[in-house]
């Protein structure tokens, strides 16, 4: 009892260390709790939303004339996949969207009418009109859950397809809970009525546009690989399908929903080390400068009968209080915090969160906490064993001489505050580290909190504006128009600080290359600012080139070099020029 009423009386005089050390461990518990309970809620999430949706796996899309017969057998004669289901979309890549309040969007689209879905999963309906109502719909369109969950839209508004210069309106009867396409990264599937989808397969008719035949099976434990695949329909055919073929699995869709969602977690996870290291030195330099700051008393209370093991208690038991206080704080509150992350995983992958809350994990990251504040504050403290009562007085004596003088303010020649900052910064060099490094900790964490606010406040648009990077916007024309012209008129509006014009082909092969790369053609790249150049230089003149840093990685292939691009039944030769980087395709 004398040790606990020792400890109180401490935490009295260093009220404002102890209000610091348990606000970093209210952070720190609050943090790692968060991310203990909630790291493997959006993985089960997606499990049992695709589970609901009794969808198959694995899907590939090859459009409908360069499709074969015996691509399928193929599945059947190299991975012994026997149930697979044929049916046909129409893909419109990147099509042009308007909502109901003017909002304009682009998505990636797969348009299905109700019986080919129902041929590859249960078509399992949520947040729908009445059947009346929908009976009297003209045009009728079922979205994925994405749309309900992640875009905020409502059963009965207007969803607006714009392509070629016209719109065709669609009323949202509902949604639906799909297994694959209900991500932004690999499209959404549409379902359509029978007469729109027959007119879709007449107006999405041009390019990589146009219907497609699809395989769906199921491919855990085959072999199967969506690329090896493609390549062996290649070989079979001798026609280049790259451009005319799409495909996606559980494995690709999983991991594109989940990835940003898995950073923010493991960004937690990070932090909460970081707060806890703050900690964690702020404790044990505290204790350390008890101790020598104290040494008197601490010879005091030995020669009084107190056992240094007793002295050393009274600072751990310090910590712990202080600690304790900390991570019940934390513990509250990531309970509290928990529905409303349910709310943000929910909005991040499109799928509904109906996994409850893993309370263990919550008080297990609280204890956790708390006995790492014992530990170090009990090897801090043992420090204490080392001074028996006439080791105490004197180490006190030598502690507080007042011959210890570094910088003497009499022999200051300069300015007598940056001497007085330099006497407080070398005398007490570990504190000045400590402090340095909390600082460093709590202004990365601070950049962090401000960064993700500003992503779940704005967006991508908040992210690029704190880096001063403007949003480009694309504009892709049909075969025909002027680009030049399109380019000068929309220059002149207001808002457009540059316009330029490229040309794109989305997938090219390279000979000898399992990595297949999209182009960009500019007239002048030193125009464009999203390109950097890494190494080498801009393509200037004919058949030149330059690949991406992850190319060259992969495949050895350096400034100087020449590679073969196939595209379109014929094969061209370029020279490499330069090294650049990209996200997209993998960085090739």
């Amino acid at each position: 009892m004398n040790i606990l009423r020792l400890s109180l009386f401490k935490l009295k005089s260093h009220k404002k260390e102890a209000i610091a050390i348990a606000f970093l461990t209210m952070i720190t518990t609050l943090m790692l709790s968060v991310f203990a309970a909630n790291i493997s809620k959006a993985n089960k999430a997606y499990d049992d939303s695709f589970a609901q949706s009794g969808s198959k796996d694995t899907c590939v899309m090859i459009k409908k004339d360069k499709y074969r017969d015996e691509y399928k057998d193929l599945l059947n004669s190299e991975y012994g996949i026997t149930d697979i289901t044929e049916t046909e979309c129409v893909y419109g890549f990147a099509l042009d969207y308007k909502t109901s309040n003017g909002d304009e969007r682009t998505y990636v689209s797969f348009f299905v009418p109700e019986k080919n879905e129902r041929k590859i999963e249960d078509f399992v309906k949520a947040d729908k009109l009445t059947d009346e109502e929908v009976e009297k719909l003209e045009h009728p369109i079922w979205l994925p859950m994405f749309f309900s969950i992640g875009e905020g839209v409502q059963a009965g508004d207007t969803l607006t397809v714009c392509k070629n210069g016209r719109d065709y309106p669609f009323t949202i009867a509902g949604f639906y809970k799909t297994g694959l396409y209900n991500d932004s990264g690999c499209g959404y599937k549409m379902v359509i009525s029978d007469n729109d989808y027959e007119l879709f397969k007449l107006i999405l008719d041009d390019g990589v546009y146009g219907t497609y035949t699809s395989l769906w099976f199921n491919s855990p434990n085959t072999g199967y690989n969506e690329d090896v695949f493609i390549e062996s329909c290649e070989r079979l055919s001798g026609e280049n399908l790259n451009s005319y073929s799409t495909y996606n699995s559980t494995r690709i869709e999983k991991l594109n929903s989940l990835q940003f969602i898995n950073m923010f977690m493991y960004f937690l996870a990070f932090f909460s080390s970081v707060t806890m290291l703050s900690a964690v030195l702020m404790i044990m330099h505290r204790i350390t400068n008890d101790i020598e700051d104290q040494m008197q008393q601490i010879g005091v209370l030995e020669a009084l009968g107190y056992r240094s093991r007793e002295i050393s208690l009274s600072y751990v038991y310090e910590y712990v209080i202080t600690g304790g206080v900390g991570a019940v704080f934390g513990v509250v509150g990531a309970f509290l915090v928990s529905p409303l992350m349910n709310l943000g995983i929910q909005g991040m992958i499109g799928r509904p969160v109906t996994v409850k809350t893993e309370g263990g994990m919550i008080l297990l990251s609280g204890l956790i906490v708390v006995v790492l504040v014992t530990v170090f504050a009990l090897i801090k403290a043992a420090k204490v064993k080392k001074y028996p009562p006439v080791v105490a007085f004197r180490k006190g004596i030598r502690t507080h001489h007042f011959g210890r003088n570094v910088f003497p303010l009499e022999k200051s020649n300069g300015n007598i505050n940056v001497t007085l900052a330099m006497k407080s910064f070398l005398g007490d060099i570990k504190s000045a580290v400590g402090t340095a490094v909390c600082i460093i900790a709590a202004g990365t964490a601070i950049l962090f909190c401000l960064t993700i606010a500003e992503f779940f406040g704005h967006g991508t648009g908040g992210l690029l504006s704190m880096t001063g990077c403007d949003i480009v916007t694309e504009v892709e024309l049909l075969n025909g128009v002027d680009p030049y012209a399109v380019r000068n008129e929309i220059a002149e509006m207001p808002e457009v600080r540059k316009a330029l014009v490229n040309y794109q082909q989305k997938w090219l092969s390279v000979r000898d290359s399992e990595y297949s790369g999209a182009t960009v053609v500019f007239d002048n790249y030193n125009d464009s600012e999203n390109i950097k150049l890494i190494d080498g230089r801009f393509p200037e003149h004919e058949n030149e080139i330059m690949i991406t840093t992850r190319r060259k990685e992969y495949e050895g292939t350096d400034i100087g070099d020449s590679i073969v691009i196939k595209g379109n039944g014929t094969e061209t030769k370029f020279i490499v020029t330069g090294m650049t980087s990209s996200l997209m395709n993998g960085g090739t």
